[in-house]
């Protein structure tokens, strides 16, 4: 009797891969200070060295090399704070054949060098950012010595920002920084501000979770950070149970003039957003953009806002901003709106910038139960 083998079903044959995986991740673990080649992972594995890479970040959402990396890294991390090695040796201890290589991927993983990760809670920091980096390093009990904002608002000349920015950064290279940490919008600069001190620019992200995390890990305050999310989570608990008995189903709408027109925050995608709708439940207007940051109208076309609660930030980056908003304030569509009707119109602090913080995030729950 012939017997004919069946082919394996595709999610069998992937799931046997993904197996053969965690053996070579098993390895590394093990082996990582000493030399690891991806011959001898993909072998382990089960695949030809191309095959294995593919699947491996396909699985891991990294490559090997950058994994095995990362397990040296964590481990020069701790022998670094021990303070008892030198660079060199924690090098060799930690996998790394050469110094210089060390350093620079050392550099490359967590953003500053090796030397001042072990002496990060005592170095000056300066802080130039769009998202209030300055706000986050002291609510980890880190003062940087200075703190400035250097991108180029729309409304700003290419003259007013070359003054603006050397203004600030004269201001910064007199502060002697040993450290400037920067977000994406002062990527541009980058090479002014490293010629003043090591710069560390933080990759794009809107999660204000991980840009704390981030920013704690480069002046060694993450069990700080920790701990201040642990208090801020149980502030939420508490307010949410607060808010949803004094506003039940009643909508809330956030709003601010920016650039001379009319802009309504969405229900995500910006950590303010994420605060009011998600994280403490408020409903939304019906005008509130549901998978938008925000969304922006002209102050001579924007539509009845139909909201119970208005909220307007009372911060204006612009002088004509305001103006703007006092033209909207008196015209006859403001006055038909329900939420000025009913007299629920109240204007807020700068929650865009302060929302990027755990003690901003409070404040702002603080100005919520005071309303």
């Amino acid at each position: 009797m012939i017997r004919h083998s069946v082919p394996r079903p595709e999610a069998e044959k992937r799931q046997l891969q993904v197996k053969g995986i965690y053996p070579s991740i098993d390895y590394m673990h093990n082996h990582y200070q000493g030399k690891v080649t991806l011959e001898t992972l993909s072998e382990i594995a089960g695949f030809t060295p191309t095959s294995y890479s593919r699947e491996f970040k396909r699985l891991k959402g990294t490559s090997p090399i950058d994994y095995l990396n990362g397990l040296r890294i964590a481990h020069a991390k701790n022998m670094l704070l021990e303070k008892k090695h030198s660079v060199k040796e924690v090098s060799a201890a930690s996998g790394f054949g050469n110094e210089f290589y060390f350093s620079r991927m050392f550099k490359k993983h967590v953003g500053i060098s090796p030397t001042m990760y072990r002496n990060r809670k005592d170095i000056r920091v300066a802080a130039v950012s769009c998202l209030r980096f300055h706000e986050i390093l002291q609510s980890l009990g880190m003062n940087p010595v200075y703190a400035a904002n250097c991108h180029q608002t729309k409304t700003m000349n290419e003259e007013e920002h070359r003054e603006l920015l050397g203004k600030h950064l004269n201001r910064i290279r007199e502060t002697e920084p040993e450290l400037i940490i920067a977000d994406h919008y002062h990527l541009p600069y980058k090479n002014q501000l490293s010629r003043i001190a090591p710069t560390h620019i933080l990759d794009y992200c809107m999660d204000w979770r991980t840009v704390n995390r981030r920013l704690a890990e480069l002046i060694g305050r993450e069990k700080e950070a920790a701990h201040h999310m642990r208090l801020l989570e149980r502030r939420l608990r508490e307010a949410k149970e607060i808010l949803s008995r004094r506003f039940g189903n009643q909508t809330v709408t956030i709003m601010r003039v920016v650039h001379k027109l009319i802009r309504i925050q969405g229900a995500g995608q910006h950590p303010t957003n994420e605060l009011i709708y998600s994280e403490l439940g408020l409903k939304p207007g019906f005008c509130v953009p549901s998978n938008l940051m925000n969304v922006e109208f002209s102050p001579d076309k924007y539509p009845n806002l139909g909201t119970d609660h208005l909220w307007v930030q009372n911060h204006f980056y612009d002088p004509e901003d305001e103006v703007v908003y006092r033209s909207i304030q008196a015209s006859a569509e403001w006055h038909s709106m329900k939420a000025v009707r009913s007299g629920n119109v109240r204007y807020i602090g700068n929650w865009f910038g302060m929302s990027w913080s755990t003690t901003g995030r409070m404040r702002i729950i603080d100005e919520l139960l005071n309303m």
